[in-house]
């Protein structure tokens, strides 16, 4: 997440990660899913 938002770009967090949803949030994340599918629907967004 910090990463991203150091060079200005979205990012987007996983539940099937290694981070939990308040961590995720907490360190920045302008996405949370949960599906992989979810992904296309954000990168839609931003195209």
């Amino acid at each position: 997440m910090k990463t991203a938002k150091n060079t200005g770009l979205k990012s987007v967090g996983v539940l099937w990660g290694f981070r939990d949803e308040k961590t995720l949030k907490e360190n920045g994340a302008d996405h949370i899913i949960d599906d992989p599918k979810e992904l296309l629907t954000i990168v839609k967004e931003y195209a």
